[in-house]
């Protein structure tokens, strides 16, 4: 079993520090650091030497990042060990020196390997490098094998601005022999037109924990990683639990209540498979075991047989019946000498072959209509043609062929389509900076190799390139793109003009997440993401705002537009989206405002005082100071009028607070006479700062009380605070001043006067079947609409809440080859059962009466639309195509 979660990325130039964390419970070697069967993809080793080097029948092994284990054979014709497991063209091993190189087949990445610490017949990784020679580096912890960083090509790169070299890093901290966090050095790049405001900055956002086992028991990912500190509570916590005192992983929970539930069978291979849903609802799906084969039972109960050769190659897929009567699917699967597939054999018969060089380079591909694909390669198993057979203008056969051209470095050069049209790629320090299209300047067709002398004669060639199309394109000292320029027209030796072009400029953080956007002349889009690399926020071209607010205890996600309108999320534990909540002042005639100064003046006042204060914004305010005992929210101003609310309805309100001497912190309060607060997830609810200095915050996990910390004496703060009730109640608006400080006597807070609105929500629900597929839909109008799968897990049918159907035929390959509307309708006792997700209806039980068909629409295996028949086709051989 292989469980693998990705907790650090980092953009280099050249090849990226990806930190994949895999567990493997085969894996044939240790892990590298505590032997808990978990490994970093940047533990990676070459090991095991069998027989003489570099003779015959001499083996040697490469544990790849996820702990598997392939081992490569001496091959005498290449001078290499080599291996023929995996796709692409067959990887390689060289010893060099006391050294070994690996080089990826397909990529020509080369890897280099020294002797570890603790076993030289063990060799550590010391470098990744690219073909351009753009490198990772490993280094190691000081007398031991345990990895200390990996540093990318631009780490220590010189700043002639700042003076400061440039770090880019990925560090792990120990523990002994345990990993418990890892910490990420990087150059926050700032305005990347300049070097000036580079500054250096640290991130930690993956911590580990572990049993007395040294078993990993909990990964925690700040959600605020700059900070380095989980001190705020902002957290996405990841638990695994074993079974007994085994390694093997027995249950996967999260902080959202996601979970996944493992069990084994005497073998210690997996059992069943448990993922929870809801409360007393879970999917199992089920795993049976036989000589050479498995069955893989859903949890809809339906049985996928999967059936092995003795070198443990996939040879047979046996899916269930689509449909009562039907026969069960099969797509079976033959292989050469060298493991690679030779051919795949689909339900109908029907084979689609393939047959490889000595390399593992896919020489043809032929399908079940005999077409061929013809491809041949280069020395470094770059592809350098590509025929495909077809037909010219006149129908008659004829071959395409799209060559390729490379660099000495094997990067892509030219590209020379089968009509002869040219594009060409140049570059600098490894990245693409120039595409050339020569849209006026076809080269010669023909099926034979090109060289990039041999176009580059070509490009130099020509006399007048006015009419190329350039892009010009840009990037920062990581290799992110941040400027791109499009040229569509050009002087006659190809330089550019100030005539149709565009420029776009684009900045990225360290891990290649977008942060803005901007054309020319134009405003910017800005995004901001939190530490599991979600998009919590984000300002459009109009300067419009957009905040996402995720609340994964409560399993919803909030989606805040500068408009004011919000839309709530639910999903259920398996991340379906069970239902969808549209709120907005004034979206309908059910709107009900209080207006400000009907409360500001008339709060019940509980141990608070209120005094004068001068307006805010030229709002009424007043001075709130806590007079009573300090304990806890009996200091509160209350709203005198309550708020009946019916189940459904949506509460707004709005206050601009300011801070005095003695505080700068508050809280705020929507609270229902019968659901409190909205604790264990009642209610839906949030909170924002709209404008103005200062942090806020949900107070106890609930949907209804936030915390104002941060207020300034001399910049008001408006906040909104939005709660959906489940059940009809009465509403108040309750203030605390100088809280969560401790309400202390004295202290005090400035508040205008609040405004309050109640509304009506939109809302949309989602029923999903067993297996987790849709199954109905209802929109806010409360109009359903039903969708019907066959058991072989394809859509058969969409239903509306009339009850009209559009079936969906399938061929042989599983490809849709035909849709129906019909115009009679279901049923209406048939729609009934469809309202329950997990119902059992076939097509053939609710199909409308026959010579009921409206239209049909008829797809060829191109998959290009054939025939469209029904009342208005009046093409004959549509409708002959039809059936007509």
């Amino acid at each position: 079993m292989l469980i693998s979660q990705q907790d650090e990325f980092l953009v280099g130039r050249g090849p990226d520090a990806a930190i994949l964390r895999t567990y493997n419970s085969l894996a044939e070697m240790a892990d590298g650091d505590n032997g808990d069967q978990w490994q970093q993809s940047t533990m990676r080793r070459v090991f095991g030497l069998t027989g003489t080097l570099n003779t015959a029948g001499s083996t040697i092994s490469r544990q790849g990042g996820d702990g598997s284990v392939i081992v490569h054979a001496w091959n005498a014709a290449q001078a290499a060990y080599v291996a023929t497991d995996g796709d692409g063209a067959h990887d390689r091993l060289v010893k060099s020196g006391a050294n070994w190189i690996w080089t990826d087949g397909s990529s020509q990445m080369t890897e280099t390997y020294w002797a570890s610490v603790g076993d030289p017949a063990v060799y550590r990784i010391v470098e990744q490098r690219d073909s351009e020679g753009y490198r990772l580096s490993f280094a190691y912890v000081a007398g031991t094998d345990r990895l200390d960083r990996v540093t990318t090509h631009n780490h220590g790169t010189g700043n002639a601005s700042t003076g400061i070299a440039e770090q880019s890093y990925v560090q792990y901290v120990w523990s002994g022999n345990n990993i418990i966090q890892i910490v990420t050095g990087y150059t926050d790049y700032g305005d990347t037109a300049t070097l000036a405001d580079d500054v250096n900055k640290l991130l930690t956002r993956t911590r580990y924990a572990y049993d007395g086992q040294n078993r990993l028991i909990q990964v925690t990912v700040d959600l605020s990683p700059g900070d380095n500190s989980i001190g705020d509570g902002r957290t996405y916590v990841t638990t695994y639990a074993y079974d007994g005192s085994s390694k093997r992983v027995a249950s996967i929970t999260q902080s959202d209540g996601s979970s996944l539930a493992i069990t084994y069978d005497g073998s210690g291979r997996v059992a069943t498979l448990t993922q929870a849903v809801a409360a007393g609802d879970n999917r199992v799906t089920t795993l049976a075991y036989g000589a050479n084969y498995a069955n893989v039972t859903g949890p809809d109960g339906q049985v996928t047989r999967l059936d092995y050769d003795a070198a443990k190659q996939l040879t047979k897929i046996t899916a269930p019946p689509a449909h009562a009567g039907a026969t069960a699917q099969t797509f079976q699967f033959g292989y050469d000498g060298s493991g690679n597939v030779a051919s795949v054999t689909d339900s109908a018969g029907k084979v689609t072959s393939y047959t490889h060089d000595a390399r593992g380079n896919v020489l043809t591909s032929t399908d079940p209509n005999g077409s061929v694909v013809t491809r041949t390669y280069g020395t470094k198993n770059e592809l350098l043609t590509e025929t495909r057979t077809g037909s010219d203008a006149s129908g008659a056969a004829v071959s395409h062929t799209t060559r390729y051209a490379y660099s000495a470095t094997n990067r892509l050069r030219y590209v020379v389509s089968a009509e002869g049209r040219v594009t060409e790629y140049r570059y600098t320090n490894g990245e693409v900076s120039r595409v050339v299209e020569y849209p006026e300047h076809g080269y010669s067709i023909g099926s034979g190799a090109l060289s990039e002398a041999t176009m580059n004669s070509w490009r130099d060639g020509l006399a007048d390139i006015s009419s190329t199309k350039v892009q010009i394109i840009a990037h920062d000292a990581r290799g992110n793109r941040y400027h791109h320029s499009s040229f569509g027209i050009m002087t006659t030796a190809g330089a550019s003009t100030a005539e149709g072009y565009s420029k776009t400029y684009t900045s990225y953080d360290q891990s290649g997440r977008l942060l803005s956007r901007y054309n020319q002349d134009e405003s910017a889009e800005t995004f901001v993401y939190d530490g599991l690399g979600r998009l919590v926020a984000s300002t459009d071209l109009a300067g419009g705002t957009t905040t996402v607010v995720f609340n994964d205890a409560a399993l919803t996600t909030t989606v805040i537009l500068g408009t004011g309108k919000i839309t709530t999320s639910v999903f259920n534990k398996a991340g379906d989206l069970v239902s969808e909540i549209e709120s907005q002042a004034f979206i309908d005639g059910a709107t009900q405002t209080f207006p400000a100064s009907s409360i500001i003046g008339n709060w019940t006042l509980g141990n608070v005082t209120a005094s004068a204060a001068d307006p805010i914004d030229g709002q009424s305010a007043l001075r709130y100071t806590v007079a009573g005992p300090a304990n806890g929210q009996s200091q509160q101003a209350k709203a005198p009028s309550s708020i009946s609310v019916a189940a459904k309805d949506v509460i707004t309100a709005t206050i601009t607070l300011m801070a005095t001497t003695s505080s700068s912190s508050a809280a705020f309060n929507l609270y229902g006479n019968v659901t409190g607060e909205g604790y264990g997830d009642v209610d839906l609810g949030h909170g924002r700062i709209i404008s103005g200095p200062g942090q806020i915050s949900r107070a106890w996990n609930s949907e209804g009380f936030f915390y104002i910390t941060g207020l300034s004496q001399t910049e008001p703060t408006v906040i909104e605070v939005q709660r959906r009730f489940t059940e009809a109640q009465v509403a108040t608006v309750r203030l605390y001043p100088d809280y969560p400080n401790g309400s202390i006597l004295g202290n005090a807070i400035i508040a205008s006067a609040p405004g309050v609105v109640k509304s009506s929500a939109s809302e949309a629900a989602y029923l999903y079947d067993k297996n987790g597929r849709l199954r109905v839909a209802t929109d806010a109008t409360g109009n359903k609409s039903y969708y019907l799968y066959d058991k072989a897990g394809r859509k058969v049918a969409d239903i509306n809440h009339l009850g009209h159907v559009t079936e969906y035929r399938y061929d042989t390959a599983g490809r849709v080859a035909a849709s129906v509307n019909y115009a009679n309708a279901v049923a209406a006792g048939h729609l009934t059962t469809l309202g329950n997700p997990n119902n059992t209806l076939e097509m053939a039980t609710i199909r409308p009466a026959a010579h009921a068909v409206r239209r049909q629409n008829i797809w060829r295996r191109s998959l290009r639309k054939l025939a469209e028949c029904g009342p208005r086709s009046g093409v004959d051989i549509k409708r002959r195509a039809c059936g007509a």
